[in-house]
């Protein structure tokens, strides 16, 4: 039986060092201003007694983006990666207790083009409307 790797495949790692290692592109007076971000959240659980099945749980979510920006013009792009064991499933609850339990996968996770004017902007592609709507400026630290 092969040993299932951290990323499955090797080009979601790939895609993750790309979109974090930004470069500059300058034309006339024009120029690109290129942002990325990386993130990491490792999610440990122990079941002592009781429960389904005493053991230990690991989880991850790697989170990765780089956005693009020419005058009014924006072009984002996203990928997460997932892997890890169900930490609910060894207590047997009915109600998750992590925000990143999910089956593994790694996606596309935003992918879009925006434009932006004085009077408002449009945004084409997909988006996870949760920044713009569901956003606290002190909430991150709670969520798990």
């Amino acid at each position: 039986m092969a040993k299932p790797m951290l990323f499955g495949n090797s080009r979601y790692l790939i895609a993750c060092l790309l979109l974090m290692s930004p470069c500059s592109y300058v034309k006339g007076d024009e120029a690109i201003q290129w942002s990325s971000y990386g993130g990491f959240t490792n999610d440990n659980s122990q079941v002592f007694s009781g429960g389904l099945d005493e053991g230990f749980t690991s989880r991850i979510l790697i989170d990765s983006g780089i956005e693009a920006t020419l005058n009014n013009h924006t072009l984002f792009a996203s990928i997460q990666i997932q892997r890890g064991k169900d930490g609910s499933a060894d207590t047997g609850d009915a109600q998750a207790y992590s925000n990143i339990d999910e089956a593994n996968f790694a996606r596309i996770y935003e992918l879009y083009y925006a434009f932006s004017t004085d009077s408002g902007f449009i945004r084409l592609g997909k988006h996870d409307a949760n920044g713009e709507f569901a956003f606290t400026e002190h909430g991150g630290g709670f969520i798990n």
